[in-house]
């Protein structure tokens, strides 16, 4: 198993590091990512290479891995401008 916990925004190159991950896997073993919620992340961080939106990130998976589920945490916009207020 690789766990990928807050990595793929901080690659330059993330479909290189996928097939090489891909190639170090066995058949049975599995990938799992974990990647910010975009709407909240795009605005309080900086140092990301890239901010992912779960479609985006799809299409860099797909090529090499087959997709077995997909979970995410989703709330009201408003809600998250609220969190990003009070942070600033």
């Amino acid at each position: 198993m690789v766990l990928l916990i807050s990595v793929i925004e901080y690659l330059t190159k993330p479909c290189i590091v996928m097939k090489e991950i891909r190639r170090i896997l066995s058949e049975k073993e599995i990938l799992i990512i974990e990647i910010p919620n975009y709407l909240l992340s795009t605005k309080l961080t900086l140092d990301h290479v890239k901010e992912y939106t779960i479609t985006e990130i799809l299409r860099i998976i797909k090529p090499t891995f087959r997709i077995v589920k997909v979970v995410g945490m989703t709330c009201r916009r408003e809600h998250l401008e609220r969190i990003i207020t009070s942070r600033n």
